[in-house]
């Protein structure tokens, strides 16, 4: 059967995607844990719906709907077991209780299904309800695409869980066992844990909030993290992406979390914002890296251990937010292109606002893409009272430009504007180029 088949995916698709489940500020990631399609597999959980739930590609309430094949007398059903509990009238919810992530990073068990019907019954493929969660449907002991599945018999589902990137706590995924052509499914499985926390950070995101240029701001971060990945690479150190925030020393002394599980510790960081830090949005994350590779961890662990660790440690993070602002500030903060056709000439309007007429002179402008150019301008003024142009603060006109020659694909880069004082004011600009259609 195909892994994290998506809805779009084709019955002849036998590729395996990627498994992604993204990270990125941990409220997202809580949200994500709760399945990164939590509303629509919430949707699908026969037996219990709420008037608000509705089916992820129909949109009607599933109280309204019966599973796939129902009236034509499809009937599928899963072995009863240990920590498995039937919910009618077509699904069933597996509980792995708490998982611990570090010892075994991939949740898996297997399931019968079987036909309980006087039909036979197609099932085309196994969907699942994020990038995180696979499945194989494995018949007469292969791995099957798609089958028939005749009366009285059964069929297996391997079903898989990556933790790896999961925020912890209770997490609720989805497989759904589809038919030909149809869009909604015949059984549901939900697969239920709750994982142990191996690295959170409090606050989920370091807020400067809006900082004035030369101001030194200082936030405190507590982090908790598993024990077992500072043994598994011989320590990790927390880095920022942002080179204008600083991180101060950890406190020497990691403190064990009271009646925690034994093994969770917690450190406490302070995190400054430099005071030459560049105007503009803050952005960036907060992360930590092994002292060691998996290759040189620590011998009384495996390197899968190693390797797991590195893994949790550099990609559960904390985000950085805020806005640096001096003597000039740009509106909007941001350059888009949005999607634009290869040939074609793409021009953004930037105002630049100073405190002062004499912040604007003398503006240099630089960007590491050689695709982008830059026009300054004096704005169109409106016309009314002049006593009323006096109350406008000094304006320039940016005009960016996008190259027509620019090469296919992603574009990220930035512009740097510097003022005669030094200040840097950084602007990200975004755009994706696609190719030109021949004619």
């Amino acid at each position: 059967m195909i892994r994290n088949r998506a809805a779009w995916a084709s019955p002849q698709d036998n590729r395996t995607p990627k498994r992604t489940c993204p990270v990125g500020l941990q409220h997202q990631q809580h949200r994500r844990a709760q399945g990164c399609m939590a509303l629509l597999g919430a949707a699908l959980m026969w037996g219990k719906p709420s008037s608000a739930q509705t089916s992820p590609v129909s949109g009607v309430p599933p109280a309204a709907r019966k599973p796939a094949g129902a009236e034509k007398g499809v009937v599928l059903s899963v072995l009863e077991e240990k920590n498995l509990r039937i919910t009618p009238p077509a699904g069933a919810i597996y509980n792995f209780g708490t998982a611990d992530r570090f010892l075994n990073p991939i949740l898996r068990h297997t399931f019968t299904l079987r036909n309980e019907g006087k039909i036979p019954v197609i099932i085309d493929h196994i969907q699942s309800s994020c990038g995180c969660t696979s499945a194989l449907l494995m018949a007469t002991g292969k791995e099957a695409a798609g089958y028939t599945l005749p009366p009285g018999k059964q069929v297996v589902i391997k079903a898989e869980v990556d933790m790896t990137k999961l925020a912890p706590g209770l997490i609720k995924k989805f497989l759904w066992v589809m038919m030909p052509g149809e869009t909604v499914p015949s059984f549901v499985i939900r697969l239920d844990a709750n994982i142990e926390g191996v690295l959170t950070y409090t606050p989920a995101a370091v807020e400067f909030g809006r900082v004035e240029s030369g101001a030194n701001p200082v936030q405190t971060l507590a982090v908790r993290l598993d024990s077992r990945l500072l043994q598994a690479v011989g320590g990790a150190r927390l880095i920022s992406s942002n080179p204008d925030v600083k991180i101060g020393p950890a406190a020497p002394v990691d403190t064990l979390v009271p009646g925690g599980d034994g093994h969770t510790v917690e450190r406490l960081y302070t995190i400054m914002l430099s005071p030459k830090a560049s105007l503009g949005v803050l952005s960036g994350t907060l992360s930590f890296v092994p002292m060691k590779s998996a290759a040189a961890a620590n011998k009384g662990n495996t390197r899968l251990a190693a390797e797991t660790a590195a893994t949790y440690l550099s990609s559960l993070t904390a985000n950085l937010t805020g806005e640096v602002f001096g003597q000039v500030s740009a509106r909007p903060g941001t350059i888009v292109f949005g999607a634009v056709t290869q040939g074609d000439s793409t021009t953004r309007r930037i105002t630049l606002v100073g405190k002062t007429e004499e912040a604007l002179k003398n503006l240099k402008v630089t960007s590491p893409s050689v695709w982008i150019t830059v026009k300054l301008s004096a704005p169109d003024r409106p016309k009314q009272d002049p006593k009323d142009l006096q109350k406008l603060p000094p304006m320039l006109l940016m005009e960016v430009t996008l190259n027509p020659k620019t090469p296919p694909g992603a574009l990220q880069t930035q512009l740097v504007l510097t003022t005669q004082t030094g200040e840097k004011l950084v602007l990200p600009a975004f755009g994706y180029v696609t190719p030109a259609v021949k004619p």
